[in-house]
């Protein structure tokens, strides 16, 4: 049976802190029996779900984690970024696309900073697309899961 494959969708726009939000994903997968990829994305957070979609469609993974840092600025920028990958992402899981939200989000540089450094929201998007792999292969031939 071969390995399941997880791709990590990252921006890099916020370079240092980035890096290590990265790396501490990268670090979860190597400890993990999952094959990954990593797909840098240079532009920002709101390309991410095209990135996904493409891939979905032409070269499925078994899940797929979108990594990035949305800082809120002065301006509603931010909130139309953080509107429309929430609604890429409601589409995705409604559509069986197995996912964990890696992306960060605060009101500060000094929070994003602190919240990175924590690995909290890293570890939690593993351990969601983790658990939804598993699920889906438990329930394989049940046919409980029709994704």
């Amino acid at each position: 049976m071969s390995k399941s494959k997880v791709l990590i969708v990252w921006s890099n726009y916020h370079k240092g802190l980035a890096e290590k939000q990265l790396e501490g994903c990268i670090q979860l997968l190597k400890q993990s029996d999952y094959d990954h990829k990593v797909e840098t994305v240079t532009a920002g957070t709101y390309e991410i779900p095209v990135v996904m979609q493409y891939y979905h469609r032409n070269n499925p993974f078994d899940g797929y984690i979108p990594l990035s840092l949305l800082l809120k600025g002065a301006t509603d920028h931010y909130e139309f970024i953080w509107e429309h990958v929430k609604e890429c992402f409601i589409r995705f899981a409604l559509d069986g696309l197995l996912m964990g939200c890696g992306v960060i989000s605060a009101p500060t540089q000094e929070l994003l900073q602190s919240r990175v450094e924590s690995g909290e929201r890293t570890k939690e998007a593993f351990n969601a697309v983790d658990y939804l792999i598993k699920f889906k292969e438990r329930n394989k031939y049940s046919g409980l899961m029709h994704v």
